[in-house]
């Protein structure tokens, strides 16, 4: 053991050889700020990469868009059809400029989601220097967002993408870069649409009238491209999701106003982690949090975004609570760093909300710990999804096709995204051909009226697809083995947790 006069000379030893090393070799804060950066991304990287063989079948419908894009430069499903269901046109593109480089199509959303969060964090460290809630309050939203289970969900789809550019906007907004808060609603609008909504609610914090045209000049400039390449080459302004999801109205009797309870009912302990945070909102009462910029922003976003959907009627998909989840995590945590703030000089105070915070820390680390425990850390489903097969189900019967029906043209009733990606071939459903769109619109067109007005503008440059009808054999998806009586070539047994046992059947 070194006493106390030896531990003070080993210290000023150590702190000599940092100075005498520093001296000769130099490092300027810009490559301490690289390294970190780097640093993160790493971090990242490898905490993503453990929920990569789980990634959702939608997730897989962007990356079929991405290898006909990287490989035929086609923007459909497969090089065979143009399509125009990909929800989130920014992600397919920053994905497929990644696939240019990295040939593994499958690990570009671990690497997309990597910057992503590189960008939280960023962003989040730097709001948290110009607002009351201190430091703790962008720690904070980076780590309840990163184990966040419903998010952790989206690998591979655009929330993660779109959480980062709500925080990059929330940034601008903070540090008054007008222009270029104009260009990151722009970026993310072109993620999901519904980000309109936060620009329109930020278009009125913006100081003066001239500023504001210019805000939405720089909006446009940013868009409208996009727009206007989908509505000549891709035959609409808007992706033909819209139209499926709306089409489809609900799942029973649950739609999104009520989903939340749905996911309750499936995935009791995962949805606990994931919706938990909502409870942060109550801190909305509270003037100090009200009157707060940021908190006040992304609360009327979280409320209007909820609004919105639930008057669309569409169904309670998994993703489409992420804008709920980004906004109440922001106003949780910063509730929770003002309050950090506010006992700060009365220790026995200090204490309590210490070990408050910390039990609020401890519960979603070991939340998901125990799910990844559960599945001994390899996992083959996310926390959260509606999928009938595993991606690993979906791999083996996608390579099966391949090597059996690789020339045929195969109807599909069931989910399209993971199995065109393996199979490799020609799968013909809602996403996959826009026979059933040109149908509705022709309809719509015959009528009179500012619906069938808008349909005529919308789809003035949609293409008919007359192959959408030929096909040999036919691919279907049974939520319940029980209910497969039709004769079969050939059946896959699967299972979920959300349809613990589903069939895949090919049939003539």
């Amino acid at each position: 053991m070194l006493n106390k006069w030896e531990k003070g000379n080993l210290k000023v030893f150590q702190t000599d050889l940092i100075h005498g090393y520093r001296s000769k070799y130099p490092i300027s804060s810009s490559q301490i700020n690289c390294l970190k950066l780097v640093l993160l991304f790493a971090s990242f990287y490898g905490y993503f990469s453990i929920f990569q063989n789980a990634c959702i079948d939608d997730a897989y419908i962007t990356l079929d868009y991405v290898r006909s894009i990287v490989g035929h430069g086609v923007w459909g499903i497969t090089p065979a059809h143009v399509t125009n269901t990909a929800t989130s046109p920014l992600n397919v593109i920053l994905l497929s400029l990644l696939g240019l480089v990295i040939k593994n199509f499958t690990r570009l959303p671990v690497i997309l989601a990597s910057i992503s969060f590189v960008v939280i964090f960023q962003c989040m460290d730097r709001i948290a220097v110009r607002l009351p809630g201190g430091q703790i309050f962008g720690w904070l939203t980076t780590y309840l967002l990163l184990l966040n289970p419903l998010l952790l969900s989206t690998l591979g789809m655009e929330s993660i993408l779109f959480s980062s550019l709500i925080i990059a906007s929330l940034y601008c907004l903070v540090y008054q870069k007008w222009n270029w808060l104009a260009v990151v609603l722009g970026l993310l609008v072109l993620t999901r649409m519904d980000g309109i909504l936060l620009a329109c609610i930020l278009f009125f914090k913006i100081p003066f009238r001239k500023n504001r045209l210019k805000f939405i000049c720089l909006i446009l400039l940013v868009t409208l491209p996009w727009f206007l390449f989908s509505w000549v080459q891709l035959g609409s302004f808007i992706p033909d999701t819209f139209f499926i999801k709306t089409l489809q109205s609900h799942w029973g009797h649950y739609e999104f106003s009520d989903g939340i309870s749905l996911y309750f009912e499936r995935y009791p302990f995962e949805s606990f982690l994931s919706f938990f945070i909502l409870l942060s909102c109550i801190a909305m009462i509270f003037r100090p949090i009200r009157t707060a910029e940021v908190p006040g922003v992304v609360f009327l976003y979280g409320l209007s975004h909820f609004a919105a959907y639930s008057f669309l009627h569409v169904p309670p998909y998994h993703w489409y609570y992420a804008p709920e989840i980004v906004s109440a995590t922001i106003v949780g945590s910063f509730a929770l760093g003002i309050l950090y703030e506010n006992v700060a000089t009365y220790k026995w105070k200090t204490i309590v909300v210490r070990g408050f915070i910390s039990v609020l820390i401890l519960i979603p680390a070991a939340g998901l710990t125990v799910i990844l425990a559960n599945q001994q850390f390899k996992m083959a489903e996310m926390p959260i999804h509606t999928n009938r097969a595993s991606q690993e189900q979906y791999k083996q019967i996608g390579i099966w096709i391949k090597d059996n029906c690789a020339d045929e043209n195969l109807r599909l009733n069931g989910e399209i995204g993971t199995l065109s990606y393996y199979c490799d071939c020609t799968l013909m459903d809602w996403f996959g051909e826009r026979g059933w769109l040109v149908s509705i619109v022709n309809e719509q067109k015959k009528a009179d009226g500012p619906v069938a007005a808008l349909f005529r503008f919308n789809f003035r440059f949609l293409k008919d697809d007359s192959r959408s009808s030929s096909y040999s054999q036919q691919i279907t998806a049974y939520i319940d083995r029980k209910t497969a009586t039709d004769p079969f070539i050939r059946r896959w047994e699967t299972t979920t947790r959300w349809t613990p046992n589903s069939l895949v059947t090919l049939s003539d």
